[in-house]
């Protein structure tokens, strides 16, 4: 995080520690802090451009101005000269000469007014969001009836506009709607290209999911439906009554749903945290779903889920326990098939950027991809080798990220995650919540390995998958201690013939499939069964 946002957390923390303390001398400490409006609080949100010292570009063209609070992200709200166009809302940060951002009305899907609450980030102002169908854009006014002549405006001028009229950002990245790039984050060290943190599920702010309810329904039908697909088995109904909750009065949202255990899981795992793995399938779900056909609906249901993600209290997981280990490899696979329909695959050029700076925003922190693996899911395993084609490691700014690291995590976990390469597998595995984890990381090691390994006993070759290589501190010593601890995933033909290359105790050669290059999209697929 910035330093500057660091600031304003510490202190918001602060002043609400102060606040709620039942000690009556913090609150007269604090309120002898507070001073009176001054000159300069009157003029917040008065006037018009030459207040604001704007020069707006072809005034004659403008239909409607106004001057508001424009939300960069949540924690930091920007006054600014607003004009309505002819095909466009321009906005101008104070002194300026050319807007900071231009909204095209044929990219506005609908016009909002919020409804004040305690959560609103400016008690006392009055909020209209307009929705497009990569970001929400929070705007706050002065005056209800400020805000009421600006969405009568906007709503004219878009039903009237011509879609094929603007082209003020005609040359811009289409993309670039459906991100965040903000100052909240401080950037990657290191990173060969631009350094900014591109965060992914930014799409609404957290106080802003009121009109959510049919969309947290179509999520848990979803995930429902998908834990009973494949096997046979009546669908579980554990987690089918999940939701998300935001009404917690310090932010910081929560999951309600099933709180009863699921076979192999701790105790511990079993209690306020299990939603938030169920609430992850269902998301990973949500997103192998989605294609580049995939309608409009969908495609905006699935952003504002992922939204929900920010919400979520990392203090309420267990790191140790199985439920973080389904939790965080769903959400890494997750934000990777996002990052891969939304922004492409990439080249061996932007690998670095892809994997370092392409980000969610996970309970007041920001996790990129490769964060996400090496830190978090791999914090306590080995190293990482050499060798690996596209090979991206964290940066040292990144080894803060450390605290998180899962816990019970073993070798296995190498042959469960997907790096989204042609080599790896060619479904992602989708952990479930009501499975027992080490069944599900047995299930999916076993596919992987016996359809990766290929063996010839005249040659006394083994070809394993590269992540063997790149790992091979997690199975064992040497290549010997690899192809020993990969028996136990091996059917009996395979078995056999590694066997008895071992057993021959000769110089065996143990090569490597090639890392492949990155898949447009990924697959799913589902492993074991319920129950115990």
């Amino acid at each position: 995080m910035s330093a500057a946002d660091q600031s304003t957390r510490i202190l918001s923390q602060f002043v609400s520690s102060m606040s709620s303390s039942p000690d009556p001398s913090g609150l007269a400490i604090l309120s002898a802090q507070m001073s009176r409006p001054s000159d300069l609080d009157a003029w917040f949100l008065q006037g018009g451009s030459a207040e604001l010292g704007v020069v707006p570009q072809r005034m004659e063209e403008v239909k409607h101005e106004c001057v508001v609070a424009r939300g960069l992200w949540e924690a930091h709200w920007r006054e600014e000269w607003c004009g309505i166009y002819g095909s466009f809302v321009a906005f101008y940060a104070p002194l300026s000469k050319k807007p900071a951002f231009s909204l095209p009305h044929k990219d506005i899907l609908t016009v909002r007014p919020l409804d004040s609450s305690n959560r609103t980030p400016l008690p006392g102002l009055y909020i209209l969001a307009l929705d497009t169908p990569g970001r929400v854009h929070y705007l706050a006014f002065h005056s209800s009836s400020d805000r009421a002549d600006f969405e009568a405006n906007v709503k004219a001028a878009v039903f009237s506009c011509d879609t094929g009229a603007f082209d003020e950002d005609a040359s811009s990245d289409p993309r670039e709607n459906f991100v965040l790039k903000s100052g909240q984050w401080a950037g990657v060290a290191g990173s060969n290209r631009s350094n900014r943190r591109v965060v992914l599920n930014a799409r609404r702010m957290r106080f802003d999911d009121a009109d959510l309810e049919a969309v947290k329904a179509k999520l848990g039908k979803l995930g429902k439906a998908s834990r009973g697909a494949g096997d046979g088995a009546e669908p579980s109904n554990a987690g089918s009554e999940v939701g998300f909750d935001f009404s917690s009065p310090d932010g910081a949202g929560s999951l309600r749903g099933s709180e009863s255990p699921s076979a192999g899981s701790s105790q511990s795992d079993a209690g306020g945290f299990k939603p938030f793995a169920v609430f992850a399938e269902q998301l990973l779900s949500m997103s192998l779903a989605l294609t580049p056909e995939s309608s409009l609906e969908d495609l905006v249901d699935f952003l504002d889920m992922c939204s929900c993600l920010r919400s979520l209290d990392l203090t309420a997981i267990d790191f140790d326990g199985d439920l973080a280990v389904r939790f965080f490899v769903n959400v890494y696979h997750c934000l990777l098939q996002h990052a891969l329909l939304l922004l492409g695959p990439p080249s061996k050029n932007s690998v670095s950027h892809f994997l370092r700076c392409v980000c969610y925003e996970i309970g007041g922190d920001i996790f990129s991809l490769v964060e996400l693996e090496h830190c978090v899911i791999r914090g306590k395993l080995s190293q990482p080798h050499s060798g690996r084609n596209l090979s991206v490691e964290p940066t040292k700014s990144s080894e803060t990220f450390k605290r998180y690291a899962l816990g019970n995590v073993d070798a296995r976990i190498n042959f469960i995650l997907h790096n989204g390469l042609t080599s790896c597998h060619s479904e992602v595995p989708i952990l479930k919540a009501t499975i027992p984890l080490s069944r599900q990381m047995n299930d999916f090691s076993t596919a992987y390995v016996q359809n990766s390994i290929q063996v010839d006993g005249k040659r006394k070759t083994v070809t394993l998958p590269e992540v063997c290589k790149v790992y091979r501190d997690d199975f064992g010593d040497d290549s010997v201690g690899v192809l020993k601890y990969l028996l136990r995933f091996l059917e009996k033909g395979s078995w056999e013939a590694v066997s008895w290359l071992l057993a021959e105790q000769q110089q065996i050669k143990v090569r490597f499939h090639p890392a492949g290059e990155f898949l447009p999209s990924l697959n799913s697929r589902e492993g074991g069964t319920e129950g115990a």
